[in-house]
Order: structure tokens, then C-alpha cells, then sequence
């Protein structure tokens, strides 16, 4: 395995982390000098909560043990949903699936390691891999095991899976289709990472005939699920500046898909707009973000690397409110439900803002210790994975 420097957070107010690359200490400790590794906590200080005039509230529904605490908080852990039933993965190896009324377990198993990242599942598997790289393909109705494979590298993001194929990527850039039958490998690309990224990237997301990956020198690129060739790319970002810190670009956030476009944005780069024939760019607009983008049918929402909650339009790109009350908080990529953009802060804090005006107008302290993952909507709650291990749903009602 090819190992690299990973700059693991971003500048302002994410944890940093450092891997050593094939180059020379010197490199490692350009890092340490201008990144700030080895600190643990905020660049910028959370902004303190102020009391606010609440107009929705929220009241968890029920709580389910789904893991051991993730005391590093480095591991990509989020609940998906398949109908009513939720699934999630625990840092020490448990997997769960879960009735999202009731929250009553439908079966919890636990893989032969500590997990990395996780959780993907469709109508037939559900797939997770563990920090030694290798993939685990569990039956989605029982929890029995179907196949393993083993990537060249640690899987820092959830994998792909749906159409027949389950698409992973490797923290080394080996991307590969798999057979979601029998686990076999169809196709292999390797995109070579720069010396120096930010820590994860994005998920892959499938079409009926294609996968959408961002990749860590600014390009989105669209493969075919068939054989993995290249159907198209489009850069996002040119990286520039001096040093290799300043010249960072990774496509880490999400991807978005509506029914005519693909939106996707990264760090110290920009947002945006591209049809999905050519990869063409309609619009692009300043934003730097790793955390992600959520959308409603006229405007997206986004978390840059500040903390600052922005909402612009999907036509124009133009920002139509930000939020700076958050600013600090290391919050997680929104979520919208029932007119409130949602989001969790670095101490299990819950905050809904008003789509409209992007005015704080709700707040809820689950009790858990810890970031939470980005919300799931199911079913008209909110399900979120905390890091001590607790997965709870939460109703959101008008005052």
C-alpha cells in the first residue's frame, strides 16, 4: 500500500490528524508547522448558545445501543434506511438493523473487527468495512454473512451499494465495482492521490449505469457501472497557492442528485451546478466546505469550514441567508424536515433553522456525549448515530 500525508481536518475547526506519505519527514513536518497537527480542539472556539425563541420542538422517540463509543471520532459512521428498517455500524464491530417505529432491534450481529466506516445497505445486503480494509456483505433481512473482500487500504467512507454492484473506495485511490451477489471483482480504477489531502472523502453515489466520485485534486468524475471507464470529469477547483496546504481542493462533501442536475462542492474551492449528460458546468459559486450540501426543490444548504450554515439558490448559486450562530461548533452536513434545516454540534446538540430566513428556531440536547452523525430522515423523524454508541430518533413538532 502506498501511504501519503493526510492533512486530517480542516484549518479552522476540525480535529487534526497526521499520517506519514512515501516522501521525507521534512514534508511531515510542514504539516505539523503549518497545519497545527498533534493539537487537539478547535482552531476557533465553538461560539457559546444564546437562548432562543422556539417555535418547533423537538423530543427523542427512542434509543437504541448500537456500538461502543468512538472515542477518536475519525470512523465515517451513519445510519441509512431501506423502507421502515434502519441500519448502522458500530466502531467495534457490531452491525444493526432496526425498526424505525419503534426502534426495536429486528437483529444485531458483530464482524470479526473494529469497523472504519459504514453503514451501506439496499433491498438484499448490507455493507461495512473494517480498519484493515477488508468489506463485509451481510444478508439485509437476517444478518448472516454472504461475502468478504479485502481493498488495497482502509475505507474511510460508506460504500456504494444498489443496481446488482457495491462500489468502494480505498484511502490509497483504488476504486473498484463488485459483484453485490457473490462479491467478485468486476472492474478496478486507481486515481493517485496528492501528497497532502484532507482526511475522508465522499461517498460514491450510483445511477442506473454510472457511479459520481469526487476526488482529492477537485475533479467529479462520473464512471460507468459496467466496467468502470471514464464517462466523463469535470473540475471543480484548480488548486493554487504556494504551499501544499494552500493548495488543498479535495471534493470530500456529498454529492447531490434532483431531477435534472448533480450538485457537488469542496474545500477551499467552490459550488457547483452540472448536467449530468457531459458533466458540463452551469454555475459555480465560492464555498469551501468537507462537510456537505443537503437541497429543497429551489435551494441548497450547506456547512462551509467555519461552521457557518449558508443556504443558496439552485438556479443562480447566489447565497440567500447565512447563519453564524453555529460558527465553531463543528456541526454536520443538514438535513431539512417539516420547514427546519437540521444539524448536530460537537456536543450532541440538535439545531433547527427556519429554511426561509435560516433563524435558529429550535434546539434539542439529546444527553449524548459527542458529535452526532449527519441526521437520517426517516419516516418523519430524524435518526442520528452519536458517538458514545447511541442511536436515537427524534420527532420534530410545531410550538
Amino acid at each position: 500500500m502506498n501511504e501519503r500525508a493526510t492533512y486530517a481536518s480542516f484549518r479552522h475547526s476540525r480535529r487534526v490528524r497526521c499520517l506519514q506519505s512515501t516522501q521525507s519527514v521534512a514534508l511531515v513536518l510542514l504539516v505539523l508547522v503549518a497545519g497545527g497537527c498533534a493539537k487537539d480542539g478547535p482552531l476557533i472556539p465553538p461560539t457559546p448558545l444564546t437562548a432562543i425563541e422556539r417555535t418547533v420542538s423537538a423530543a427523542t422517540q427512542w434509543t437504541v445501543n448500537v456500538g461502543k463509543r468512538d472515542k477518536k471520532n475519525v470512523s465515517s459512521f451513519r445510519p441509512v434506511s431501506v423502507g421502515d428498517t434502519v441500519y448502522a455500524a458500530g466502531v467495534d464491530g457490531r452491525v444493526s438493523a432496526v425498526n424505525a417505529n419503534t426502534g426495536a432491534l429486528k437483529w444485531q450481529r458483530r464482524v470479526q473487527s473494529a469497523l472504519r466506516s459504514g453503514v451501506a445497505a439496499d433491498e438484499t445486503r448490507v455493507v461495512v468495512a473494517n480498519r484493515e480494509g477488508q468489506l463485509t456483505a451481510l444478508d439485509a433481512e437476517s444478518g448472516d454473512d454472504l461475502w468478504t473482500y479485502d481493498m488495497s487500504s482502509e475505507v474511510l467512507s460508506a460504500v456504494a451499494t444498489g443496481f446488482g454492484v457495491v462500489v468502494a473506495r480505498g484511502a490509497d485511490g483504488r476504486i473498484v465495482g463488485l459483484d453485490g451477489v457473490t462479491g467478485t471483482e468486476r472492474w478496478t480504477r486507481t486515481y493517485t492521490p496528492p501528497a497532502l489531502t484532507v482526511y475522508g472523502y465522499s461517498p460514491p453515489v450510483l445511477l442506473p449505469t454510472g457511479v459520481l466520485l469526487g476526488l482529492d485534486d477537485g475533479r467529479v468524475v462520473a464512471l460507468s457501472l459496467d466496467n468502470g471507464g471514464t464517462l466523463w470529469e469535470s473540475r471543480l477547483t484548480v488548486a493554487s497557492g504556494r504551499s501544499e496546504i494552500e493548495r488543498l481542493v479535495d471534493v470530500d462533501a456529498n454529492i447531490l442528485l434532483d431531477d435534472r442536475y448533480i450538485y457537488a462542492a469542496g474545500y477551499q474551492g467552490n459550488v457547483a451546478r452540472l448536467e449530468p449528460q457531459r458533466g458540463n458546468q452551469l454555475w459555480s459559486a465560492p464555498l469551501s466546505t468537507t462537510v456537505g450540501i443537503s437541497q429543497s426543490e429551489s435551494a441548497l444548504y450547506a456547512i462551509d469550514e467555519t461552521d457557518r450554515v449558508v443556504a443558496l439558490d439552485k438556479d443562480t448559486g447566489e447565497m440567500l441567508w447565512e447563519q453564524t450562530a453555529l460558527v465553531g461548533r463543528k456541526v454536520t452536513r443538514p438535513v431539512l424536515i417539516g420547514g427546519a434545516v437540521v444539524t448536530v454540534d460537537f456536543e450532541g446538540i440538535v439545531h433547527l433553522l427556519d429554511t426561509a430566513s435560516g433563524e435558529l428556531k429550535g434546539r434539542l440536547d439529546t444527553g449524548s456525549s459527542g458529535r452526532g452523525s449527519e441526521p437520517l430522515v426517516v419516516d418523519g423523524q430524524l435518526v442520528v448515530q452519536f458517538a458514545d454508541g447511541k442511536l436515537r430518533a427524534i420527532k420534530t413538532l410545531a410550538n
